[in-house]
């Protein structure tokens, strides 16, 4: 059976339950990232109720929108330049080596972000408020997915290491049990800065996500070792203890980041005032 071959079937007997920081993590998310606008789009925060209710409404597209479940990873060790440090990072050119559906169906995520990004630009440009208002959702939503590191390789469920369900475990389970403490540390009093290289910035993103793969992997082999195989109070507690600190930094610079695109966003925009959108 070819890598090609193992990986799609893996994908379509699994697309059902791979979500991305869970419902509850992508509301912390951009519920902060909204509190770290700079005063200069203060009115913006207007939009966070709505953005923090809509939070996962990307992922509910996936059960009626068959072109939108590769939006949310990409399984970054499929292609052979990234694991030879040098990923090609233009899409037209992955597409002439691999086909575009090869490339598809190990994630566009990057790409996407690049292009809800310059459908957000033309949006705050027009001011059309609800089509800004659902692009600021959009976009929130896929940064948050791009800061998941198991969003970013093919073992994103453990399917390939004999550690299955390890996504909902971690981003799930776990995270659910510690929505109250991971609360406490996202920072109010970081300066959110303009992106000089968006396109480059995204790609950044997930090769840093990507990084932490390796210590969610083996915190979740640790834990199993631990308790002889189950998945009990110790085994989560064992998680959280070796994942944490991995885990406070990706949710922090995800809202750091959502925060500093939708500025970026807004400048590129020419500064458009909240008060003459439509």
């Amino acid at each position: 059976m070819n890598k090609f071959f193992f990986s799609s079937l893996i994908l379509i007997l699994t697309l059902q339950n791979i979500y991305g920081w869970g419902g509850s993590g992508h509301k912390l998310i951009v519920k902060h990232a909204m509190v770290l606008l700079p005063a200069e789009m203060k009115d913006f925060r207007k939009f966070s109720d709505y953005l923090i209710a809509e939070a996962s409404q990307p992922d509910q597209r996936k059960k009626y929108m068959k072109d939108e479940y590769p939006k949310h990873f990409i399984d970054l060790d499929f292609f052979k330049e990234f694991n030879q440090a040098r990923m090609i990072e233009n899409k037209d050119s992955l597409y002439k080596i691999y086909g575009d559906s090869v490339v598809t169906l190990n994630g566009i995520l990057p790409w996407v972000l690049e292009d809800t990004y310059r459908q957000l630009v033309l949006a705050m440009k027009q001011k059309l408020k609800e089509k800004t208002k659902e692009l600021m959702r959009d976009l929130s939503h896929y940064f948050a997915d791009a800061h998941q590191p198991m969003h970013t390789v093919l073992n994103y469920n453990g399917q390939l290491s004999g550690q299955t369900d390890i996504h909902e475990r971690y981003e799930s389970e776990m995270i659910n049990a510690h929505l109250q403490e991971l609360e406490k540390v996202f920072s109010t009093s970081i300066k959110v800065k303009r992106i000089d290289d968006p396109n480059r910035e995204f790609f950044q993103i997930v090769y840093r996500a990507n990084a932490r793969c390796a210590i969610l992997f083996f915190a979740d082999k640790a834990a199993v070792l631990e308790t002889s195989g189950k998945y009990d109070s110790l085994y989560y507690a064992i998680l959280w203890f070796k994942t944490k600190y991995v885990t406070e930094e990706a949710l922090q610079e995800a809202a750091e980041d959502i925060a500093a695109v939708y500025y970026t966003a807004w400048l590129e925009a020419g500064k458009p005032k909240f008060n003459s959108f439509k």
